[in-house]
């Protein structure tokens, strides 16, 4: 009896003194404190109707393919003592061209000739023709081994020899360099550092069908490597890329076209590229308190905006301005991203952010927190 009156004693004790005594509601050191939320959405550059399209035309996935990489419709190369002309190129291939190529082909026609001395042809310092070369087609084929990115292509003549008075003359027409390459088919688009500022997305239309009909191969398209589309050719398709999907780069973009054991047949092949060229910016609003705002001028609270991004549709910079104080953020990622404020960038009451900027994202959730110092 003694024992359970003593311990009805010690909880009536125990509750009065809950009574009495506050509750400790301090932060914990490692405690972040959410003071306000919104709900952000579009910000950034939008995009409507393309601004480029480029006609691709038809051509063939899976077999041998032709890339022009010089056309000179008409040369005259002559020696003599009276003076000499003769015609140097440089001959750019990219890396992409490289790895696919078999050869580069050379073809041109003598369409007049005196022939006192050779028709000299060059490729890297290498002699591909020395001939006194008559009234005709000619082709000179390069294998892969002697092709670099960059090549130097030198036409000339030889001098008369003992005809020293006179001169050698050659006049050739439709003088093309072309470079054998596949089975993939690849085309270049160029993007400048404005364009890809404003980078929304691209599309790709086409017409095609496969020789062997729905069991043959799947048409693979790709852009700088990366593959953006996987799909058995049945008439009209679609392929749309934004920036997540295959980053963009300044200068030469590559688009691939492939296809692993069959050829396919594409018709009416377009490339569709899409600026974002209207700014969406939007304003938001947060409250500070009184105790809140003391607490960070105290020096034991930081204060911070937390953006979750959903999607990042373009890259660039997501311009931050905090009553009126802007700051550029430059690398954000998808999920969650922090941005820390100055004490002289807030104040206590209602504080205005505003958020624009030269990218496109979806933001969902930001908040304003106080974290621990």
């Amino acid at each position: 009896m003694w024992v359970l009156a003593a311990a009805f004693v010690i909880i009536v004790a125990m509750l009065f003194v809950s009574l009495i005594v506050p509750i400790d509601t301090t932060p914990k050191p490692d405690e972040i404190i959410e003071i306000d939320t919104m709900i952000i959405g579009a910000v950034g550059r939008i995009s409507g109707e393309p601004v480029t399209t480029m006609r691709l035309g038809s051509f063939n996935v899976g077999e041998t393919q032709t890339e022009l990489l010089k056309a000179v419709p008409q040369m005259r190369i002559y020696s003599g003592i009276a003076g000499s002309e003769s015609k140097k190129y440089e001959i750019e291939v990219t890396e992409e061209f490289l790895d696919l190529m078999s050869d580069i082909v050379i073809d041109f026609d003598v369409f007049d000739s005196n022939a006192y001395g050779d028709l000299v042809v060059k490729w890297n310092g290498a002699v591909f023709l020395r001939d006194k070369a008559a009234r005709r087609d000619y082709t000179i084929t390069i294998a892969k081994e002697y092709v670099k990115t960059v090549n130097n292509l030198e036409i000339y003549a030889d001098g008369p020899g003992i005809m020293f008075w006179a001169s050698t003359e050659y006049v050739l027409k439709d003088f093309n360099v072309d470079l054998n390459y596949g089975p993939s088919k690849i085309f270049a688009f160029q993007l400048s550092q404005d364009d890809l500022e404003a980078w929304s997305k691209g599309r790709v239309t086409y017409y095609a069908t496969g020789t062997s009909g729905m069991s043959g191969s799947k048409l693979i398209v790709k852009v700088n490597g990366y593959e953006i589309h996987s799909e058995k050719p049945n008439g009209q398709g679609v392929a749309e890329f934004q920036y997540s999907d295959a980053p963009m780069k300044i200068g030469d973009n590559i688009l691939t076209f492939a296809a692993k054991d069959d050829m396919i047949i594409m018709h009416n092949t377009e490339l569709s590229l899409y600026l974002s060229t209207t700014e969406l910016a939007k304003t938001s609003y947060f409250d500070i308190s009184n105790e809140e705002y003391a607490l960070i001028q105290s020096g034991q609270y930081k204060i911070r905006l937390r953006f979750n991004i959903d999607d990042i549709l373009s890259g660039g910079t997501l311009n931050v301005k905090v009553n009126g104080h802007q700051r550029a953020i430059s690398a954000m990622t998808v999920g969650s991203n922090l941005y820390y404020l100055t004490q002289q960038e807030i104040e206590p009451g209602t504080n205005v952010l505003g958020l624009s900027g030269t990218g496109s994202w979806y933001i969902g959730k930001a908040s304003v927190e106080l974290e621990k110092v």
